[in-house]
């Protein structure tokens, strides 16, 4: 099965602390379903980022986990 998060349905632009808080929260219970194949993160549509929404979204992911199990189940488009 595929799993897709296409940010530019739930945000308008990764530039805020919120919107990782948003992301984080969807990925950690994807992280935490027993599904294990990985998920992308689409970002088509999203055209301003920031270090907050980074730090508050994937940095605090691969703290929290071991950092090869979340990177290897996480894919990255657009």
């Amino acid at each position: 099965m595929e799993n897709i998060i296409k940010l530019n349905e739930h945000i308008k632009e990764a530039a805020t602390k919120q919107s990782g808080e948003w992301l984080r929260t969807e990925l950690e219970n994807y992280m935490a379903s027993p599904d294990k194949d990985p998920i992308t993160i689409d970002f088509d549509g999203i055209d301003k980022f920031s270090s907050q929404f980074f730090n508050n979204s994937f940095s605090a992911l691969v703290i929290k986990n071991k950092e090869d199990q979340f990177l290897s189940r996480i894919k990255k488009v657009n």
